[in-house]
């Protein structure tokens, strides 16, 4: 017998080496896989211990969840937008790390979808504009759930009203 050709083992013999392994059948589950909440809560975690200093630095998050700084803030913001599992300190750290201005169309969208961006507590937004001049001021308030105001934030955008200048054609010269 040729000592490089190995019989094929019966299914009754234990199989020895790891060449042997390749061709085994392991049972395919009809179960889906099982949910990630184990990386939600290390998000939620890691958020929780660097809001009190701001927000985690840049080296700390590509060394831990092996992205970038703006990359970990989709990421909370996936978690904290989701309604069935919104952690119960998410306007905390929505205040520490503020919504991605891709996802945070406008100011407006942002102080009612996520008033506690702005104060801590905050479950109501209030949005308000008003013409100041040629500038446009809005305003966030913002409440607790006794409606309480917590406090009230302004954006001015200036020369929001200006009329927009004029373009002379060029001039033609005369030939």
């Amino acid at each position: 017998m040729n000592p490089h050709l190995r019989p094929h083992p019966s299914p009754h013999q234990p199989h020895d080496t790891v060449a042997d392994n390749r061709h085994r059948r392991w049972p395919i589950s009809s179960a889906s896989p099982p949910p990630l909440d184990w990386e939600v809560e290390e998000v939620l975690r890691f958020a929780r211990i660097w809001a009190p200093y701001g927000g985690a630095p840049a080296d700390e998050t590509f060394h831990h969840f092996g992205m970038s700084t703006s990359r970990f803030v989709d990421k909370l913001w996936e978690i904290l937008r989701d309604r069935r599992r919104r952690p119960y300190d998410a306007d905390q750290l929505a205040a520490v790390f503020p919504p991605p201005a891709a996802q945070a169309a406008t100011f407006q969208e942002t102080c009612v979808a996520h008033p506690g961006a702005y104060a801590s507590g905050a479950v109501l937004g209030v949005h308000a504009t008003k013409k100041v001049g040629n500038n446009r001021e809005e305003s966030c308030k913002v409440y607790d759930a006794s409606n309480k105001l917590l406090g009230t934030t302004y954006r001015t955008t200036y020369g929001f009203y200006g009329t927009p200048p004029q373009v002379n054609p060029p001039a033609q010269s005369a030939r």
